[in-house]
């Protein structure tokens, strides 16, 4: 926690500087992403690593979770040509995941429905997803 105090402290100090958090949102995490408001924040199903690039120094530190959230490593690297292949890769992933505000609706309407809704035959799927396709564009 102090770590982010520290970012948004330097945020607000230098005016041009912005963060950008890519992360897997879920019911568990999702209010304490909405208190990161200095920080434009993506999700993106499923994603395990966290990664920080530092400016100048091409210096990366990667956290990857096992799947059973039991296991933590951190890899420190700054190989430039490693550090180059992963900020592309980390462009990416930012261009295929959704703003924070599109997965919170989602947690919000899973938690809403109640019920799961199976559609049978062709005209009914494409429906439902024509309707979703509206709900997403109004929104």
């Amino acid at each position: 926690m102090e770590t982010l105090e520290l970012i948004k402290k330097r945020m607000v100090k230098e005016k041009g500087l912005s963060g950008k958090l890519l992360v897997d949102a879920n019911s568990e995490n999702i209010d304490f992403l909405k208190t990161l408001v200095f920080l434009e924040i993506r999700h993106l199903e499923g994603l395990r690593d966290h990664i920080g690039l530092y400016g100048n120094k091409l210096y990366m530190v990667v956290i990857m979770q096992g799947k059973d959230d039991g296991l933590l490593q951190t890899f420190f690297r700054n190989s430039e040509s490693l550090v180059q292949k992963q900020i592309c890769v980390y462009r990416d992933w930012w261009k295929i995941a959704i703003p924070l505000s599109s997965r919170t609706k989602e947690l919000e309407h899973q938690h809403n429905d109640g019920y799961d809704k199976s559609l049978f035959g062709i005209r009914n799927i494409q429906n439902e997803i024509n309707s979703l396709v509206g709900q997403t564009k109004q929104s």
